[in-house]
């Protein structure tokens, strides 16, 4: 809004992330986030990036997410190959380009 952005790290949405990392269901959550279908989430973005050293990672779910209808608006995927579990130590400077692209464009 008017160029401004607000930073915000949604701990409860961390922590359902961390708890279905293993069962990979992510589909509803971000569906509803980003459809403007949960409290709070009209006008929410989320930039989901993943670990490309992470095998956890199975093309089944990466296939899955691309099908939600939000994504390439307001859901983004971005993997970023050298990096493993601490993708912030591993590819600090692809993490923060990311960052930076993501606020620019919304600015536009």
């Amino acid at each position: 809004k008017n160029g401004e952005h607000d930073w915000v790290f949604d701990l409860d949405i961390a922590n359902e992330l961390v708890d279905n990392f293993a069962d990979q269901d992510f589909d509803t959550m971000i569906h509803e986030i980003t459809s403007g279908s949960s409290d709070g989430a009209l006008d929410s973005t989320i930039q989901l990036v993943m670990a490309g050293r992470n095998k956890e990672w199975k093309e089944d779910v990466v296939s899955s997410l691309r099908s939600i209808p939000t994504f390439g608006h307001s859901f983004h995927m971005h993997k970023l190959e050298n990096a493993g579990h601490w993708v912030h130590v591993d590819a600090v400077n692809e993490l923060t380009q990311l960052m930076v692209d993501g606020l620019s464009n919304t600015r536009r």
